[in-house]
């Protein structure tokens, strides 16, 4: 292996630069997962990755909506920040998007409903086709 990094350092690449493609979500991927929360209902979450710092998160269920945000990836945690308008609507529904993870190809979210001190983790596994 280290024959083949030489080269690569020698262009100028750095090991952080070539580990950290290693370790993002493939650009096109799509991730989907869904939980049921007792006397709430079902709630879907699938996540579209745009590009290495935006995606699309499409919600559907106790909160529906679809938004880009934007998202950076360190070490298998998301840092995510919503927009405005998504902010808006889960503040509303006393609701919350956490703790976000991403590792051997599946992400995963914490949902966290403030009012019943409820948090529910939601796996995305990796959609291999689309949706007709």
């Amino acid at each position: 292996m280290l024959t083949f990094l030489v080269p690569l350092l020698a262009t100028g690449l750095s090991l952080d630069v070539f580990s950290f493609q290693m370790h993002r979500p493939p650009i096109g991927a799509t991730y989907a997962g869904s939980t049921r929360i007792a006397f709430v209902g079902k709630q879907d979450v699938q996540l579209s990755i745009l590009s290495r710092t935006h995606a699309c998160i499409q919600l559907k269920g106790i909160v529906t909506l679809n938004d880009d945000i934007s998202y950076d990836l360190k070490n298998g945690a998301f840092s995510f920040e919503f927009s405005e308008r998504l902010t808006n609507i889960l503040d509303k529904c006393f609701c919350s998007i956490q703790n976000a993870k991403y590792k051997d190809d599946v992400a995963s979210v914490e949902i966290y409903i403030k009012v019943l001190r409820l948090r529910r983790r939601v796996y995305l596994q990796r959609k291999l086709y689309k949706d007709s």
